[in-house]
């Protein structure tokens, strides 16, 4: 199994409770809001949001630094800027209206892990 492989099973595995239920994990602020919400809100709840998003995407990377990086440095989204990954969680969003923004988050993480 390459790296790259075993970086997305574990990355996976880490986030699947994440992914079963809510209630096992505190989530809070925008995270919780719909991707219904993210699609239709105007462009201020939608910077808002990304930034929440950012800030998820932020700390995945912090925490996933030490075991993937001898040099302490990592990446989660692989050096997708933010305008990607607003584009990415906008086209989530409009197929996975009823789903969470931390849903999408999560989605977006584990598809750049692979």
């Amino acid at each position: 199994m390459n790296k790259r492989t075993l970086r997305a099973a574990m990355l996976v595995f880490m986030l699947i409770p994440t992914m079963a239920s809510a209630q096992q994990v505190a989530i809070r602020g925008a995270g919780m809001s719909t991707c219904g919400s993210w699609v239709s809100g105007d462009r201020l709840d939608r910077l808002n949001s990304l930034s929440w998003v950012l800030g998820f995407v932020s700390a995945a990377s912090v925490f996933r630094a030490k075991e993937f990086s001898s040099d302490g440095k990592y990446d989660a989204m692989n050096g997708a800027d933010a305008d990607a990954i607003e584009l990415w969680i906008t086209n989530y969003c409009s197929q996975n209206p009823l789903k969470k923004l931390w849903n999408a988050s999560t989605a977006m993480l584990i598809e750049a892990s692979k």
